[in-house]
């Protein structure tokens, strides 16, 4: 019998009885039907909730040179605080917001690609307008962008519910996303 076949309440009178005896000799006694095996299974269990999850960082960054213009996209990604993905490219012409937006994409779609179940991904754009916008503050003007965004949170949404992830997309400085800044 596996941990999630036991009742709260039979987990929670086993926690209760340890806690005050902690003695798993007495434990066995008390609760002559429990297998030491159904009890390891428990802990096995719990033992995986508390350890630590994975953690994705994506760095963001689109420009356009003029604006709009010529434009590409930096994303770098860390897992758990190591480098594990640097992708550059060239987007053809358009503004630096929908740079910016696509750049959040391609981060998003490899996020959904390279995401754990259970994980941490947060989102890092010097683009104050991005970040504002795809956190509902502010609202979208432009039709494009409107469309961009709609996809950006789509993604999110499907880290969020497929991958069970906690999503967070965090505005930083531009000398903090310089690594991203291809």
């Amino acid at each position: 019998m596996s941990a999630a076949e036991f009742s709260k309440k039979t987990a929670g009178k086993i926690f209760k009885f340890l806690s005050e005896n902690q003695d798993f000799g007495a434990l066995y006694e008390k609760f002559k039907n429990i297998k030491k095996k159904e009890v390891a299974a428990i802990f096995k269990t719990l033992a995986g909730n508390f350890s630590e999850s994975e953690r994705l960082e994506c760095f963001t960054d689109g420009a356009a040179q003029p604006n709009p213009g010529p434009a590409g996209a930096g994303v770098v990604i860390y897992r758990n605080r190591k480098k594990i993905r640097e992708i550059s490219k060239y987007l053809g012409k358009m503004t630096n917001n929908q740079a910016e937006y696509t750049a959040f994409g391609i981060a998003a779609a490899e996020a959904l690609k390279i995401a754990e179940v259970n994980s941490g991904v947060s989102f890092f754009s010097d683009s104050l307008l991005l970040v504002n916008q795809i956190n509902g503050r502010w609202r979208v003007k432009d039709k494009n962008i409107f469309y961009l965004r709609e996809k950006a949170v789509k993604k999110i949404k499907t880290l969020e519910t497929l991958k069970k992830a906690g999503v967070s997309v965090k505005h930083i400085p531009r000398a903090e996303n310089k690594e991203a800044d291809f």
